[in-house]
């Protein structure tokens, strides 16, 4: 795509600005900071799936953003679809520069606003920073002057994991280097410094350094769980951004691609967009709000601080829904212009819209009831948060509710249920087509927890549910061994059971244990602060009585009770005793000595080690998953090892414990598979986990289909003029001289990954018939499509005519009550069929019916059944 205003010359493809209009005419026309959009690895800026159309959508339909104001390029080069891993910051950081600085100019602005997702969140980081072709980051090269707002969708700001290739690598020098500006560590350069006004899912988060004078705006959104999330916990965050916040809408691709096409989501960070407009701007203020009035309404419309001409347009609407979507129908049209201070005079009694614009101003618009009073709509309930599924409904004043998800299409009901985040939108229809103004909200899906533990601080930090800076908040708050209770949500434990809040994180200062509570002269004290660690280290842990006395401590290394005579982990040491700290994980020593009267005396030192230096193991053929019969299993550690070990029973493997690895591992039943190696310079890798579950040997599953994702498309039969359909009763054959088809959604995923399908067909049940369908022996045809036929997981007008993985894989003929079972699939269909995700099919007629009108009309969802055998 190429597609930019005519006497822009820009240095790379995409689109941006308005091709009707040259450099003066934009610099006219925007009233808002410019956006810069920038799509993430294995994409383009018009990428069906990676691309960023649906947010330049969002920008123009929800926040009246102009095409002036919005600009993307394909910093991968134009219609890629590759992955790049091979150092893609560094070697398009010039070309990208190029492009911004380019935009900048034509437009005359000294700042833009950058949406940015995946790779695109580093490739604005290297904007900023002033990152080089040849990997060095220069200071004097930096764009902070440039840029209002950063809104990173996504990112991986902190790396895809030690096992990331090159510029992803966790812990790689380009990735520490990343963070840096004049030596100064700061995700957020030039961002807010005052802490207690960021907003943030986890409060460590909160942070500002010597460079942030709050000249930039910053927002991280997290996509929880999604594959980038999964290599690196939170590494999409930006320490010290006015906004961090999570969203699960989903795992691997799936939540990836969705962080970028969600309302709920651009609804999230919209407001810290635009606080930077052009110079120069002018306002227009309108005298009368949104809302009903009586008969010969007069609109007073001023400018300042300039006196200027406004132009309006007024617009006597009616609204009427009809196939799916809400029609606008206008009765009457008035245009012209005002003076500043002059009144539009509203005679006609009706719904108005009116829309006033000016130059160097933002346009305004306002709705207008004139002698008739509007709808009301009322979204309930109130509460943004929810567990499981809710109800969302609406009450409204006159007229019938419709909802939608998209505010493309809608349904006419008043209630939903709703299982995932989302936002939902409602609007109120009269019988004399009069309409509420659309009114949406955000409801966010708060995950339940999955596992409680109750334990001693010591013993949660050991069992790896506490960081050490967790470990140390806590403990000195309720005392290093007192009994708590947390709750797993996803990878996170909390002290909350109702929501999945990050549990607060105090650091500890170089030199001091864990818990300093010294009486009578008698101390106990480790050569080496408790915290984070990069290897295995040595301590020694000495004590000490008034006067440099000879103390007996008594120690565990295991969370249990050292003052515990009776406790059979306890052990003891005079003076000093060295430890040896060895493997990944949470390490910590709890111990007791008694004064000489008698006092108990507690100390607490606590570790963690990362060694990124331990060998990593890989598994063959994949890491856990459902199978229709055995697997067989291979490990490959990457390096020489002392030993690599595995168990089935979910236990741990360690020096004592597992069966030592000679060969792959058949696993014939649902086992856990947990595995480890250690180097010949004695690292040992944190333990991996695998579950492998072994379906009973069932040869046939009955999908039926998702009704809420079911439709239909009608449109001419070259394809255009598509019109989109989502009734319960599906329409295959011709109405109105145009070809309906039937897409109906399967969720195949629950299918075991390894089978092999023997036969395949579908079973549909007709709900009625209309005009003469059987004219010209007309047959239904069976497309299969693995994934979606359009470019995103909705109906769209393209899938009447897109391609399929498989077509005409079967038939059906004769339609009776009930269930009506096709043709086998064809070796091509049942190969079409998706185990691990989403398998469409459309139905059409073959050959295209002949008579004016001849429909059939389908049941969906459990109507529609897709019957799989396999072996």
């Amino acid at each position: 795509m190429n597609l930019f205003p005519l006497d822009f010359e820009p240095n790379l493809t995409g689109f941006g600005g308005d091709r009707t209009k040259n450099r003066t005419e934009h610099r006219e026309a925007i009233t808002r900071t410019p956006v810069i959009l920038v799509h993430g690895n294995a994409g383009h800026s018009a990428h069906p799936k990676w691309g960023m159309e649906i947010m330049r959508d969002f920008l123009k339909n929800h926040a009246q953003y102009d095409d002036c104001e919005i600009w993307a390029m394909d910093h991968l080069g134009e219609n890629n679809t590759d992955l790049d891993l091979n150092d893609p910051h560094r070697n398009h950081i010039t070309q990208f520069r190029i492009f911004v600085d380019r935009v900048r100019d034509y437009l005359g602005v000294s700042k833009v606003d950058f949406i940015a997702h995946s790779l695109g969140c580093g490739m604005v980081n290297g904007y900023l920073r002033g990152l080089q072709p040849n990997g060095q980051w220069s200071d004097g090269d930096n764009r902070l002057d440039a840029v209002s707002t950063f809104v990173s969708l996504a990112g991986a700001t902190y790396g895809l994991g030690i096992a990331g290739i090159g510029e992803f690598r966790s812990g790689s020098r380009f990735e520490i280097d990343s963070h840096k500006l004049r030596d100064v560590i700061d995700d957020t350069p030039g961002g807010s410094n005052d802490p207690s006004a960021q907003e943030a899912d986890d409060p460590s988060w909160k942070r500002s350094t010597s460079l942030d004078d709050s000249g930039v705006r910053y927002v991280a959104i997290i996509a929880k769980n999604d594959f980038v999330d999964a290599q690196q916990r939170n590494t999409g965050r930006r320490e010290g951004a006015d906004l961090n916040k999570g969203f699960d809408l989903g795992g691997g691709v799936e939540g990836h691609e969705k962080i970028i096409k969600s309302r709920t989501v651009f609804d999230a960070f919209r407001g810290h967009l635009n606080k930077t407009p052009p110079d120069g701007q002018v306002t227009i203020h309108v005298d009368k709000d949104d809302g009903s009035y009586g008969s010969g309404l007069e609109i007073t419309v001023t400018t300042t601080p300039d006196p200027v001409p406004v132009d309006y347009t007024a617009e006597r609407i009616t609204r009427r829904f009809n196939a799916g979507y809400i029609e606008r129908l206008v009765a009457d049209v008035r245009t012209g212009t005002l003076a500043s201070g002059d009144a539009l005079a509203l005679g006609s009694d009706g719904q108005w819209e009116v829309i006033f614009r000016a130059a160097r101003a933002k346009r305004v618009q306002r709705a207008y009831g004139v002698d008739i009073t509007l709808p009301e709509v009322e979204i309930r309930p109130a509460e943004p948060r929810f567990r499981d599924s809710l109800q969302v409904s609406a009450k409204t004043t006159r007229g019938v509710a419709y909802h939608s998800r998209d505010l493309e299409t809608w349904v006419a009901e008043a209630a939903l249920t709703i299982d995932r985040t989302t936002t939902v939108s409602f609007i109120a229809i009269d019988s004399d087509g009069v309409a509420s103004p659309v009114v949406s909200r955000a409801y966010e899906k708060i995950v339940p927890w999955t596992d409680r533990q109750t334990a001693t601080l010591t013993e949660h930090f050991l069992a790896g549910r506490l960081s050490t800076n967790q470990y140390v908040a806590l403990g000195l708050e309720l005392g290093f061994n007192a009994v708590v209770t947390l709750y797993r949500f996803g990878d996170r434990w909390t002290t909350d059971p109702e929501a999945p809040r990050t549990i607060r994180s105090v650091p500890l200062p170089a030199g001091v244990p864990a818990a300093v509570l010294a009486a009578g002269g008698t101390t106990i004290r480790a050569d080496k602060p408790s915290g984070d660690h990069a290897e295995a280290f040595d301590v020694t842990i000495s004590a000490s009585g008034p006067g440099g006395g000879t103390v007996t401590v008594h120690y565990t290394e295991d969370g249990s009770d050292p003052s515990d005579r009776n406790n059979p982990q306890r052990h003891s040491f005079e003076t000093a005793k060295a430890f040896m700290i060895r493997g990944n994980g949470h390490h910590a020593i709890l111990c007791y000595a008694e004064d000489r009267r008698g006092n108990g005396i507690f100390e607490t030192f606590a570790w963690s080690v990362d060694d990124q230096n331990y060998p990593e193991t890989g598994i063959a053929p994949s890491l856990g998953g459902v199978y229709g019969r055995g697997v067989t299993v291979t490990l490959s550690p990457s390096e020489t090892c002392a030993w690599t070990k595995y168990t089935l029973d979910g236990t741990e493997p360690d020096e004592n414990t597992g069966t030592d690895y000679s060969g792959p591992i058949a696993i014939n039943g649902t086992a856990t598979l947990r595995f480890r190696s250690k180097d010949l310079q004695g690292h040992t890798e944190p333990v991996k986990t695998a579950a492998f579950s072994i379906v009973p040997e069932t040869h046939k599953a009955v999908i039926a289909s998702d009704p809420d994702k079911d439709g239909h498309v009608r449109a001419n039969a070259d394809s255009t003029d598509a019109v989109i359909g989502t009734f319960r009763n599906l329409a295959i054959g011709t109405r109105s001289d145009k070809d309906s088809r039937a897409i109906l959604h399967f969720d195949t995923s629950a299918l075991p990954d390894n089978i092999t399908v023997t036969r395949a067909y579908l079973e549909i049940e007709p709900h009625s018939v209309a005009g003469d369908f059987r004219t010209g022996g007309t047959m239904i045809a069976v497309d299969v499509k693995r994934g979606h036929f359009g470019s995103s997981r909705g109906l769209q007008g393209h899938d009447w005519g897109a391609k399929a993985t498989a077509e005409t894989v079967a038939r059906i003929g004769h339609l009776a009550p009930g269930a009506n079972a096709s043709s086998d699939f064809s070796e091509q269909g049942r190969d079409a069929i998706d185990p691990s995700g989403i398998t469409q099919i459309r139905l059409r007629t073959e050959p295209r019916g002949r008579s004016p009108f001849g429909c059939v009309f389908l049941k969906g969802g459990a109507g529609a059944r897709l019957v799989v055998e396999y072996s």
